[in-house]
């Protein structure tokens, strides 16, 4: 049994469907649950309560109407991912305080069979759009700067969400979903698009961290940790601050499956 824990309730659940339907067997017993907050609240919830992360979210499902895990035991799952936004635009908390939350929690969220394995959208969920029309050889290039990314008062054009879905080729998210209407042949471009997604994706990250934006032929040549330390040492740390747009569904898509 799989657990996935989302930071969102909508994009990131509509997103993952996809992957379900197209790439999982159906019979595999996948457990979602969403957190409804960002990493940090997650962070603050896991010191307080000892990095158990099972323990936290059963008292968050407790408080729900639809206590997802109430029926569970952290037994039962031989499997936990965790996807969750950078969102280093929040100025509530220093920088710097903010990236070494995030590395503590790389760090030990960093084998799915263990304590869990951590995904992060750079600089939210959002960034899966982020594309000119499949495959766009200019993905490895693309870049946000940290006070962009929030939206500003009185000006709708602003905010990375916005400014992707400016920049897309796609309308929508349509070009990933599957849903009922879609037909045979429809649901293959969707899943095209997923690998073309994968492919420029897993490519940017390998760049991120190697220099070369290439697929790689071999797996573990990167992984969050890393891809997070690169982020901060070529662009989080440089001037102006600024991320490397990156989208963590193609590459879990990537590392999970052969």
């Amino acid at each position: 049994m799989i657990l996935f824990v989302f930071e969102g309730k909508e994009r990131e659940v509509n997103i993952f469907n996809a992957l379900k339907q197209l790439f999982f067997n159906s019979d595999e017993v996948i457990v979602e649950f969403t957190y409804n907050t960002g990493f940090h609240t997650l962070f603050k919830e896991l010191k307080e309560n000892g990095m158990s992360l099972f323990r936290v979210l059963q008292e968050a499902s407790k408080k729900r109407e639809n206590d997802t895990l109430g029926a569970y035991t952290e037994d039962d799952f031989s499997e936990v991912f965790l996807v969750f936004d950078y969102d280093f635009h929040y100025k509530f908390i220093p920088l710097e305080q903010w990236n070494d939350n995030l590395r503590e929690m790389l760090a030990f969220f960093n084998d799915e069979t263990d304590n869990g394995k951590m995904y992060v959208n750079y600089p939210m969920v959002e960034s899966i759009r982020y594309t000119k029309q499949l495959p766009d050889k200019d993905y490895y290039k693309y870049t946000i700067k940290r006070d962009d990314c929030p939206k500003k008062k009185g000006d709708p054009t602003s905010g990375f969400k916005h400014k992707a879905a400016a920049f897309s080729a796609y309308k929508g998210l349509d070009f990933i979903q599957i849903n009922d209407n879609k037909t045979p042949t429809e649901r293959k471009i969707v899943r095209k698009n997923w690998n073309l997604l994968k492919r420029q994706n897993v490519a940017k990250a390998n760049y991120l961290c190697t220099g070369r934006n290439t697929f790689p032929r071999k797996k573990k040549l990167f992984d969050q940790l890393s891809i997070f330390e690169n982020q901060c040492t070529k662009y989080v740390q440089s001037e102006p601050c600024c991320v490397s747009i990156l989208n963590s569904f193609p590459i879990f898509l990537y590392e999970y499956f052969k």
